[in-house]
């Protein structure tokens, strides 16, 4: 994962309550630190929402060259 890539994560109900949908974000920053394992992604998320999010949560979706 890389600055740039797009991301699925943060699995969320919809109005009916029954079906999930993961919400769609972009990776800004990686921090990949000794400490942390596994690396630790800042997202911008398509709420306009920024979080850190570690790299087994999320799913590439569609990677930049």
């Amino acid at each position: 994962m890389k600055p740039g890539d797009l991301v699925f994560g943060r699995w969320h109900s919809v109005s009916n309550g029954q079906d999930l949908v993961a919400e769609v974000g972009l990776i800004i920053e990686v921090i990949n630190s000794e400490r942390t394992v596994p690396p630790v992604c800042k997202v911008l998320w398509s709420s306009g929402e920024i979080d850190k999010e570690w790299t087994d949560d999320i799913e590439v979706a569609n990677e930049q060259s």
